[in-house]
Order: C-alpha cells, then structure tokens, then sequence
C-alpha cells in the first residue's frame, strides 16, 4: 500500500493519473471513515477538476468539497474547512464558501492549540479573508505567514497558486499577490574570456539585468570570465548562489 504523503507528492508534480491509480490500488477510495484518506481524495479531486472546465469542473470541485466536509466532519481541522470553502468557491457556490469561511475564522480565534504550523495557520486565516472579499486583510494575514518560515518557497508557491486560482473564481484584484512572491531563479553561463577592459562595463550590465529580473537565487558554474562576474554580482545583492559541478 503506498502511503498518502506519496500520493500526494505524485499530485503535486503533476503525475495525477498514477496517484489515482495509487490511491485506488490502496483502497483508499474506500476508505470512508479515515479523514487522512478523505482529505486526499479532495485533492485528487480538485487537482482533476482544474484540467477540466465547464459543469464536468463545476461538479468536481463540488465533490472535492464534500470530500473535505466529510474529513472535517470525523477530525476537525482547519485546513480541512477552508479546502472545502475554497472548492466551493470556485465552484461558484459562494454562499456555502463564506459559511465555511466564516467557519474557519471562528476557529482560529477561538481555538487555543492547533494542529498546524505558525504559517499554515495565517496562510488559512488569509484564505479564508480572501474568499470573503476582504483583500486587506488577507493581504495581512498572508504577510504575517511570510515572515513567520520565510524561506518555505515551496509552501508559499502552493499558497500562492491556490489564492491566484481564487482571486481569479471571485473575479478579484490579484495584483496584491505580487508583494509576496518569492525571488526569481537565474541560471547563469557566458564566454569564458572577458577582455580587462571590458569587466566593469560587464559587471555594471549584469547589475542591471539582475535589478531587473529580480534575481534572487542563481544557478551556474564557475569555470571562468563572465561566470564569475554574474556569481559575483548575484552575491553582492545578497542571492543565495548554488554552484553546479
């Protein structure tokens, strides 16, 4: 039986047609009163909804929703609630989504300990404003999950992807979005002879382009000449440079 982490992983890179086949051959879609299992099974279902469109995405989503309820209903979490409001609502049900959304709210408030990291909790707080419209609070609240792991890029990409998928359902600004994307990766290689003359006009360039791009991350060699004068222009903007054998 492969585990349910794996499964997911297998969404996550897209292989969505094996996690089915896996999740099946588990007998997890059988598995009716395990809410781990249920809670896969909306992924799976949401994942799949949004390669299609039209009713067969609408009625998708809407199963994804009741997958979600159904595992919230058997072990109350957060995270279980606000997938459900957020199918919902880009299912186009957006009564249900801000019962459910209002839901996740009262829980976060009134709950003491729960099951979830400092920056789950406020990227959930921050969903569950978004899907009621209040841009600036879950502006805020996605801010307040930023800092607190601020470098769990892949966290933050998911959050990220799944508020553009809301922003875009509601019909809302998403422009807000862009103040707390990561850093953007650079791969980097260029001639390896660079005339003396020519460094300091090289370098000036490659500063600008990185200023440009945004650069935050750059990926290379260092075999020599432009190499080394972009690896180190990356460096003194303060990039987190990975170097390639």
């Amino acid at each position: 039986m492969t585990p349910l982490p794996l499964i997911t992983s297998l969404a996550r890179a897209g292989a969505l047609e094996r996690a089915w086949a896996l999740f099946r051959e588990g007998g997890y879609d059988r598995a009716s009163g395990d809410p781990a299992a249920l809670a896969v099974k909306g992924r799976l279902l949401k994942d799949q909804a949004l390669r299609v469109g039209g009713g067969a995405r609408v009625a998708l989503l809407a199963q994804a929703a009741e997958s979600y309820q159904s595992a919230d209903q058997i072990s109350s979490q957060p995270y279980l609630l606000i997938n459900a409001a957020a199918c919902r609502a880009m299912a186009g049900e957006r009564e249900a989504a801000l019962v459910d959304a209002d839901a996740v709210l009262e829980r976060l408030d009134t709950r003491a300990a729960l099951a979830e990291t400092p920056y789950w909790i406020a990227a959930t707080r921050a969903e569950a404003l978004l899907i009621k419209g209040d841009l600036a609070g879950a502006d805020s609240a996605l801010g307040d999950a930023m800092r607190y792991d601020p470098d769990g890029y892949e966290d933050h990409a998911s959050t990220l992807r799944q508020f553009g998928r809301l922003t875009e359902a509601l019909s809302l600004d998403a422009a807000w979005l862009d103040r707390h994307r990561p850093p953007v990766s650079v791969h980097f290689a260029g001639h390896l002879g660079i005339a003396p003359d020519e460094c300091d006009a090289l370098r000036a360039e490659v500063d600008r382009t990185l200023e440009v791009i945004g650069a935050g991350f750059g990926y290379g060699a260092l075999a020599a000449g432009s190499d080394i004068v972009i690896a180190e222009a990356l460096r003194a903007r303060g990039a987190e440079l990975c170097l390639e054998p």
